[in-house]
């Protein structure tokens, strides 16, 4: 019998969002990209805490960190999120409620909580896959097996 695995891209973003501190970053830089100094206000933590979950975010793949020039000078640090983070938030939000378009994500991102549940739940975690793989034109992972076939799952 063979073990199926998920790819290493996604088994690094279900383990960063795993962390709810780290959840609430990747769903504040959704809409638009933000300074540090906004991110650090808007989530209200400390420079250690921060610095750490954007670390740990960035290594991800799921947010993107660079040199701005605009308001407020220009050595300060902004942060997006990477196409790879918007479609991997989009693909479990979309599992969460199927017949809401992946354009709606904030109105249907109103709980953290859920994002919880759902990354924890292989069915939600094997839509996000099958997502991200449409929206990259490959084809879909095959993670929809026999229940025997899915005891050797590897996450």
């Amino acid at each position: 019998m063979s073990t199926m695995e998920f790819p290493i891209e996604i088994k690094k973003a279900m383990n960063c969002l795993a962390e709810e501190n780290r959840q609430k970053i990747a769903l504040a830089l959704i809409d638009k990209k933000l300074a540090y100094t906004e991110l650090k206000r808007k989530c209200e933590f400390t420079n250690g805490n921060l610095n750490h979950h954007l670390l740990e975010l960035t290594k991800a793949g799921i947010i993107n960190r660079y040199l701005g020039t605009e308001e407020s000078g220009p050595y300060e640090k902004y942060y997006a999120i990477t196409d790879f983070g918007r479609d991997f938030l989009q693909g479990i939000f979309t599992a969460l409620t199927p017949t809401q378009k992946p354009e709606q994500i904030n109105q249907i991102a109103t709980s953290r909580h859920a994002l919880m549940q759902v990354i924890g739940g292989v069915s939600g975690i094997v839509v996000g896959v099958n997502y991200l793989a449409a929206a990259n034109n490959k084809k879909p992972t095959h993670l929809l097996g026999t229940s025997r076939q899915m005891e050797g799952l590897t996450v």
